[in-house]
């Protein structure tokens, strides 16, 4: 049995990701049991975004999550309680996982908390995206405020039973630039997309030819790069580009 959780998202937030993934998983393992939890209106958008034959085949279980927003030392109680269910869950197999589409730093320190109450043969991965540009630059000095930081939640024992998943191997080079004591944990996997994501021609191209930036408007992220070539290519080719931020600014 695979449990697939997402304890973050809701309503369309990573619809697409975590779409692509059920996709993923079911045609790597076509008799699998698979379980996805999320929030009610999550999982109702991610069902219609995959093919019918493969939402059919997955067993779809609503869950409760904290607000959006949440303070991590309020969201660590809830958290706590969330992962304990899943591992009596994943206990009642004999051979199961635990993946988590997303984390905040409460979540991946409930899980490693209780990652020893899986027994033998059942292992957890964490797909990391969102946040870790928090892993740059200056980290307060308080311990209580460290203790519910990305990087000590990454760093905190789990006596190997969570690996990691980044979607970009740039994102990887740079994980382990900061923590190389994570060698050897960190996998990756090109950023998916919904196997339905590409059925629109593109054939019809026509001008301005529109680009867009996504996310946060970062200096990590490239943002400044991004604004230099809309810059450029705006000079030069006048009213036949557009570029467009769609996102927010740190």
């Amino acid at each position: 049995m695979i449990v697939i959780c997402e304890p973050i998202c809701w309503g369309l937030e990573h619809v697409p990701l975590n779409a692509s993934i059920l996709e993923i998983l079911r045609l790597a393992v076509p008799s699998e049991k698979i379980v996805f939890c999320g929030e009610r209106s999550h999982l109702k958008h991610v069902s219609i975004q995959i093919e019918p034959e493969i939402a059919s085949s997955i067993v779809w279980n609503a869950i409760e999550l904290p607000p959006r927003h949440i303070k991590d030392s309020k969201r660590w109680v809830v958290d706590y309680k969330l992962l304990k269910n899943l591992t009596r869950m994943l206990n009642e197999d004999a051979q199961s996982y635990l993946l988590l589409t997303s984390i905040a730093p409460s979540t991946l320190l409930a899980l490693k908390f209780i990652v020893g109450y899986l027994r033998r043969g059942r292992n957890a991965q964490v797909i990391l995206h969102g946040g870790l540009s928090k892993l740059e630059g200056w980290r307060s000095r308080n311990p209580i405020i460290r203790l519910q930081d990305l990087r000590t939640a990454l760093v905190a024992p789990d006596g190997g039973k969570v690996r990691y998943i980044v979607l970009e191997k740039p994102i990887k080079e740079v994980i382990l630039n900061k923590l190389p004591s994570l060698e050897g944990r960190v996998d990756v996997l090109d950023h998916p997309l919904p196997s339905n994501a590409g059925e629109q021609s593109t054939n019809d191209l026509s001008v301005p030819l529109q680009f867009g930036f996504l996310g946060l408007a970062s200096e990590e992220k490239g943002f400044p790069f991004y604004i230099r070539l809309a810059s450029e290519f705006s000079k030069k080719y006048s009213q036949r580009v557009e570029f467009h931020a769609i996102g927010s600014l740190p």
